[in-house]
């Protein structure tokens, strides 16, 4: 595979349309659509519109991020935080910043549950929830934006980042991925950049 123009790896701070293509085997969204565009759940186990404006996410427990920490809800609430302060107006740009723009609270109700509470309402607004999701352990006490971890974030995808260079980024399977449905035949990808 290859990136041009290669920015980052971080894939919510990267506007570089080929790393938003190669870090969905590496980043887990919440949902995903499949070919007829029908939304597929990935992390989340469910999700419930309470109202228009009110979501309730249940995720998908046993989840481990690439570490070995546990994904829990605190990673959403932390994804959507970073994603909220790359808005346009702080100076930074996302892909994924109009897509969460009617967040106006989150809450995290346990461990693997969130509420998400709208500003106004959005038609098909689970469609949004299409974002990779970030660790908020990995990323504890650091800057997001400026910290040497965006670098080799971890992930809870089906690959892993084994190594960067400036010539090569060298992925390999996750072997702590969570969903055993998909085995992929390849085991190690390398990007040029």
């Amino acid at each position: 595979l290859a990136i041009c123009d290669f920015d980052t790896i971080n894939p919510i701070l990267s506007n570089n349309r080929n790393v938003q293509e190669i870090s969905k085997i590496i980043f887990d969204s919440l949902v995903t659509l499949d070919e007829q565009y029908k939304i597929q759940y990935c992390l989340a186990e469910e999700i419930a519109k309470a109202d228009d404006l009110n979501y309730i996410i249940k995720l998908k427990k046993g989840i481990l991020w690439q570490d070995g920490n546990s994904f829990t809800a605190y990673d959403v609430q932390f994804t959507i935080d970073q994603i909220k302060r790359t808005l346009p107006e702080n100076g930074i740009s996302t892909t994924y910043a109009n897509n969460l723009s009617a967040i106006s609270f989150l809450e995290v109700i346990d461990e693997n549950t969130i509420k998400i509470t709208l500003s106004a309402p959005v038609d098909f607004f689970e469609y949004n929830l299409t974002f990779p999701i970030m660790s908020q352990k990995y990323y504890e006490n650091e800057d997001f934006v400026h910290t040497e971890k965006n670098s080799k974030p971890v992930a809870t995808g089906m690959f892993k980042i084994e190594n960067v260079d400036s010539n090569v980024i060298k992925l390999v399977q996750n072997d702590l991925y969570w969903n055993s449905s998909k085995n992929p035949m390849a085991k190690e990808i390398n990007i040029n950049c």
